[in-house]
């Protein structure tokens, strides 16, 4: 597989809106945005695991500098 380290993202954004952006790049393993422990809000960056390095190179051609 293949991990990648996920930055800038919106304070909105959920795991499952970071599902949809990364899914149509190949199969997801796991989406994780990182939260603050004592307020839950978004700090900003995550993880995208993918099960092949193809699909997250293909992820990171599409999607880098995506805004």
């Amino acid at each position: 597989g293949a991990n990648l380290f996920i930055f800038h993202i919106p304070n909105h954004f959920s795991n499952a809106d970071m599902y949809q952006l990364f899914a149509p790049f190949g199969n997801l393993l796991s989406v994780r945005i990182m939260v603050e422990k004592d307020t839950g809000r978004s700090r900003g960056f995550g993880f995208v695991s993918y099960d092949s390095p193809a699909s997250a190179a293909l992820a990171i051609k599409e999607l880098n500098g995506f805004a």
